[in-house]
């Protein structure tokens, strides 16, 4: 049995998202596609938080650095990188 009139109390309904917390359309992933990559350094190069590193002479992107700024899809002679 419930106290009082019945009802749940002490419970608040969160009306915002908490901070730092990403919509699931926000959410913005830069992929390589390492078939096309031709190994320039270009992106590499250009990256503001060094995301980028090359493994066996294509580039790589470490999603935990990544800002998704997009240089390297605007930088890329080839358009290996894009969203996903």
């Amino acid at each position: 049995m419930l106290p009082g009139n019945g009802r749940i109390t002490g419970l608040r309904r969160r009306t915002r998202p908490r901070p730092g917390a990403a919509r699931r359309e926000e959410i913005r992933v830069i992929r390589i596609d390492r078939e096309k990559c031709v190994g320039c350094g270009g992106c590499v190069d250009l990256c503001p938080r060094t995301a980028i590193c090359f493994v066996k002479d294509r580039a790589f992107v470490d999603v935990q650095l990544c800002l998704e700024c997009r240089t390297c899809v605007n930088v890329c002679p080839v358009k290996a990188p894009s969203e996903v």
